[in-house]
């Protein structure tokens, strides 16, 4: 038996970031149980509400994005736009209506590809997209 007295372990890593990946690791292994789901699911249910309408219709959602090239060159954007229940909600709606009014060959595309990398601009509640 080793000094510590434990027949069996194993090593916990120094750094937060490795540390993080260790719970993950165990965390993800039990969040795959049934009941585990089940228990957690009527947590959030019992514990956890969404904004009401009045109170979704004062929120906004700041987005920010950056993208680099392999020179190492880099783009950010910006946009502000209505909470994230509406924006979703609206952007579903305008969607259905474009593609109910529009012809696409098959295949798959993202959204910026379908409907316009503007497209989220002209929903209610959002601005223009900025770019530096």
């Amino acid at each position: 038996m080793p000094v510590s007295g434990f027949v069996t372990g194993e090593s916990l890593p120094a750094s937060p970031e490795a540390a993080l990946k260790v719970l993950a690791e165990y965390a993800s292994g039990a969040l795959r149980l049934p009941f585990v789901q089940i228990l957690l699911k009527k947590l959030v249910e019992k514990f956890v509400k969404g904004p009401d309408e009045q109170a979704r219709d004062k929120l906004q959602s700041f987005v920010w994005g950056e993208v680099r090239n392999a020179k190492g060159e880099t783009k950010t954007a910006r946009i502000v736009t209505a909470s994230g229940y509406s924006l979703t909600a609206s952007g579903a709606l305008l969607a259905v209506e474009q593609l109910l009014n529009m012809q696409v060959e098959g295949g798959s595309y993202t959204p910026s590809r379908l409907f316009g990398k503007q497209m989220v601009s002209e929903l209610p509640g959002s601005g223009p997209i900025v770019v530096a």
